[in-house]
């Protein structure tokens, strides 16, 4: 089956192989789109059921635990009325010493915390502490408050602490787990409470312990496994969870798909409770979706190859026969009369046409709006050499269109736009010169072609220059290729992709915007490879305009041949020049003018006039980049100055301060070092840094008792020898007649 159709492929000619590309991209577009909303969909509805989920179990958890707090209560009240407990509480004796308690009482109280444990299998175990006694009662025994203190919180009791003294409600207080823990729980939760007694006298606080593991047994039932759930307090601590947040700040930090899966809700005590899909099983089924609708994408593109090739090869169908039938009819009535042969080609166009619409009575309106197509694709079947030629030739001529003459010659164009009315009236205008045949074909928006048929190759040159000279002066024509002259209809298809080539280079001289095969053919092999722009754009990052005009020159050089420039070179130096700017504007901040980056970015190669355009968009480029560059140098300049003479002034004092030290520093050489310090100060490297410290050394002699030795070195100097020597020079007195002069 395959075999079959690439058969059928090969035998179809390139009209047909274009109406098949477009209709299948347009094809495999409407099912991408398709595809997309289907994804679009589905994800969306996978979400919404994994919310709806989420809002469930959420309930659920804050029932839970709302049970959970009211079975608290209801313990605190039991064990409050305890009057063994009571008596305890009312028991003067606060040491844990059992010489002084009543251990039958004791242990009784004990017990009856272990009947009170085992009604809740929540709780792990339960503690109370009676105030103002330094032992706590636990049911697994009786501890002193000091052991069991440092056992919850690592520290000695304090008498301040909330959880020794009565509590207006239950409060949670969370103690850090052992790294080595798998619970759920990411803290040991205890939940205490103070006791009341029958008077409503608070009396003690009982310490409630969770058993995590059978929490968390009980979550695992409550929730989905491919769910995370999160419990925070109103003080945001985190009491339950088996996802990876922290906090609930970080929860709320997911991907926006995760978090459009989170469910919140509040219970009375202002806990959060927060449930979701975890992050990874929400990703493993949208990729999941993907992957199965990229499937049926890929399946249906795959079947749609023969299915759109059929459908093609059926509207096709008709255009085939009617030029058969036309170039068959013609062929058969070469004797007939005119008046004769013209009634038969339109019965045989009219028959075929009957074909394609059913409506009877629109066979003459469909006649006339389908014989242009069918005109322009029979010429375009004679310039691409897909068919028979004498066939085609005949079928054109059956339709009113005669090439009678031996000689052709192919004319291509490009323009802004095509205006199908304006060329055909310039192929119209030819036919009165004589005895030739103009014909122009539309190719796309901006592409035509002109088949230019004479009786000789005089006739068909002199033809060819009436008909450039048209064209030149037509508005929005850009570029004009001229094939060779040709003398057999087979070899059309030889001039015809002459003028085609032709259409990739540019006349540069003045008023004619034609490129000739015969002219182009010897030279075109010497432009097979562009030259870099490199050099041209590292002279232009740098700011060496001048230098970067003559590697342009050269450029321009190797690519203009003749006149003629390939319009691959004009499209190299805009990119190269874009590129350029970009650079500019990533390394140093500036650019030139967006009116001439957006004119840059605008330009085609295919407008009038592109390469002046070019030309003139690099020039104000070029003037646009020349001022930011000084506008940059001098600020660059400016920072150099303040960081090189704070450098000076900074160390100046020092006595291995010298040339070498700063060339060192700003790695530049001393050379440099110098001739900047001439031109920031006017003065030279030694002069400069003598100045500063003679005047500071006259500071000091006048405003300190320090030694001349001791000013000597303080200003830089080895000895008090070269000091003195120098100090002399520049002033003309001593530093002692100084000191004496202008002691103040």
């Amino acid at each position: 089956m395959l075999h079959k159709y690439i058969t059928k492929w090969k035998s179809m000619p390139k009209i047909f192989l274009r109406m098949f590309l477009y209709n299948y991209i347009f094809f495999l577009s409407l099912l991408f789109v398709i595809c997309a909303g289907v994804w679009g969909f589905a994800t969306h509805q996978r979400r919404q059921v994994f919310q709806e989920r989420a809002s469930s179990h959420c309930q659920a958890l804050s029932e839970y635990f709302d049970s959970l707090f009211t079975s608290f209560d209801r313990l605190s009240v039991t064990v409050g009325h305890n009057a063994r407990l009571r008596s305890l509480a009312s028991d003067p004796v606060s040491e844990l010493d059992f010489d002084l308690i009543d251990s039958t009482m004791l242990f009784s109280a004990q017990q009856d915390m272990i009947t009170s444990l085992a009604i809740n299998s929540s709780i792990s175990n339960l503690a109370i502490y009676l105030y103002g006694k330094d032992y706590v009662i636990s049911s697994y025994g009786t501890s002193t408050l000091e052991s069991f203190y440092q056992s919850l919180f690592l520290m000695e009791p304090n008498a301040l602490s909330e959880y020794l003294r009565p509590l207006d409600a239950g409060s949670f207080l969370f103690l850090p787990r052992s790294e080595d823990s798998n619970s759920v729980l990411s803290q040991n939760s205890v939940y205490v409470i103070s006791l009341v007694d029958t008077n409503g006298t608070r009396y003690a606080n009982l310490f409630i312990f969770l058993d995590d593991r059978e929490i968390g047994q009980h979550l695992e039932r409550l929730v989905d496994s491919s769910e995370n759930y999160y419990i925070f307090t109103n003080q945001n601590q985190t009491v339950l969870t088996n996802g990876e947040a922290a906090s609930e700040e970080e929860l709320l930090s997911l991907g926006h798909a995760a978090s459009q899966t989170l469910f919140l809700l509040e219970n009375a005590d202002d806990w959060k409770f927060y449930v979701g899909t975890s992050p990874e099983y929400l990703k493993s089924q949208m990729l999941l979706i993907t992957l199965v609708l990229a499937a049926l994408w890929f399946a249906a593109a795959f079947i749609g190859i023969p299915v759109v090739f059929t459908l093609c090869r059926k509207n096709y169908k008709p255009i085939r026969e009617l030029a058969d039938l036309i170039s068959q009819q013609a062929q058969n009535s070469k004797n007939a009369s005119l008046e004769k042969k013209t009634q038969m080609e339109y019965e045989t166009l009219k028959l075929a046409i009957s074909s394609i619409f059913k409506d009877k009575h629109l066979l003459e309106e469909q006649l006339s709006i389908y014989k242009p197509v069918l005109i322009n694709s029979l010429l375009l079947q004679l310039l691409e050499n897909t068919g028979n030629s004498d066939s085609v030739i005949s079928g054109l001529a059956a339709l009113g269109v005669p090439i009678p003459y031996p000689c052709y010659k192919c004319i291509s164009l490009q323009a802004v736009s095509i205006h199908q009315e304006i060329f055909i009236n310039r192929a119209l205008s030819m036919r009165e010169h004589g005895a030739l045949s103009c014909l122009f074909i539309s190719i796309d928006r901006h592409t035509g072609y002109y088949l230019v048929n004479a009786p000789d190759c005089e006739s068909c040159l002199a033809a060819v220059s009436s008909l450039t000279a048209l064209l030149d002066k037509t508005a929005g024509v850009s570029c004009i290729g001229i094939g060779c002259c040709v003398q057999k209809a087979d070899n059309i298809s030889h001039s015809y992709r002459q003028a085609k080539e032709a259409l990739r280079y540019l006349n540069l001289s003045a008023g004619s915007k034609c490129v000739s095969w015969e002219v182009l053919e010897p030279i075109q092999a010497q432009s097979a490879l562009l030259p870099s722009l490199s050099a041209f754009s590292s002279l232009l990052l740098s700011g060496q305009f001048t230098d970067a005009d003559k590697e342009l020159q050269k450029y321009w050089k190797k690519n203009i041949l003749q006149e003629y420039v390939p319009k691959s070179a004009l499209v190299h130096f805009q990119q190269s020049l874009l590129s350029v700017l970009q650079q500019l504007k990533k390394d140093h901040g500036f650019c030139c003018d967006d009116t001439c980056i957006h004119s840059l970015q605008s330009w085609s190669v295919n407008m009038p006039e592109a390469f002046p355009e070019l030309w003139q968009i690099w020039e104000n480029i070029r003037e646009s980049l020349a001022r930011s560059f000084s506008d940059w140098k001098e600020e660059r300049d400016s920072e150099d100055i303040r960081l090189f003479l704070d450098y000076l002034h900074e160390h100046i004092y020092e006595e291995d301060m010298s040339l070498s030290k700063m060339a060192a520093t700003f790695h530049i050489s001393e050379s440099t070092v110098s001739r900047r310090i001439k031109a920031f100060t006017g003065y030279s490297f030694l002069d400069y840094v003598s100045n500063k410290r003679i005047s500071h050394a006259c500071s000091l002699l006048a405003e300190t008792n320090m030694s001349v030795q001791e000013i000597a070195v303080a200003t830089g100097y080895l000895n008090d020898v070269t000091f003195r020597r120098l100090f002399k020079k520049q002033m003309g007195i001593t530093p002692s007649e100084y000191r004496q002069m202008n002691r103040r």
